[in-house]
């Protein structure tokens, strides 16, 4: 998954499309196309990239919010323009998510008590992170931003510890996407609209497979 990020009210029509924010980008490369100035921000050693600056000459995007999932179409036509003049070979992993998982374990934090450890499942793969929530309990599926992923708020989520515990993601609240009429399914089920039958299915996959409201307009 890719998010998009508008700074249309500083740069007009000026976009940073995030790959990989754990990614420490030192070196840059730009690029253009019919539809935008790009310039892509990546590490020299590994060539993985950490996100692209647009510069939509076209009117492409038509989404003025600040946040977006990004439209799988603006992430395949930027990816087509450089490919096709990339000399770097640059790496794209879509690594900006925010997964849904299970909560298979909840433990107290030991050297806070007002901390909790989640074990939580995302079916491919499975993840500690610390909360300092309530509602957070074994066998809720809940959203949480795993590394790589930025919050609306402009937090970068990384690995890291709180209070010398590894914590690999954060819980991702409906109030933190504008989504505050889910607030009930943010706390207790995220995929409670869905047939039992297809909650499986979903674990692990990203909010925007339930929350489509949440992708760029084009």
């Amino acid at each position: 998954m890719n998010i998009l990020l508008n700074y249309d009210l500083e740069f007009n029509n000026t976009y940073e499309l995030i790959y990989d924010s754990s990614i420490e980008a030192d070196a840059i490369k730009k690029f253009d196309s019919k539809e935008f100035d790009l310039v892509v921000n990546f590490n020299a050693s590994s060539n993985i990239v950490s996100s692209i600056i647009l510069v939509d000459k076209v009117d492409f995007i038509k989404d003025k919010r600040v946040w977006t999932i990004a439209h799988k179409n603006i992430v395949d036509t930027v990816e087509k323009s450089i490919r096709a003049k990339d000399e770097n070979h640059l790496i794209f992993n879509k690594n900006a998510n925010i997964c849904v998982g299970r909560i298979v374990a909840r433990n107290k934090h030991p050297k806070s008590e007002k901390l909790y450890v989640l074990d939580v499942d995302f079916k491919s793969f499975k993840c500690q992170i610390v909360t300092n929530t309530l509602y957070t309990t074994p066998d809720k599926i809940l959203a949480f931003y795993l590394p790589g992923s930025i919050t609306p708020d402009a937090q970068v989520i990384k690995l890291g510890e709180v209070m010398n515990v590894k914590s690999e993601g954060m819980l991702c609240s409906a109030a933190s996407l504008k989504l505050d009429k889910y607030t009930d399914l943010f706390e207790n089920d995220v995929l409670k609209n869905l047939p039992i039958t297809l909650k499986n299915e979903y674990i692990g996959k990203n909010i925007d497979a339930i929350f489509p409201e949440l992708i760029t307009q084009i």
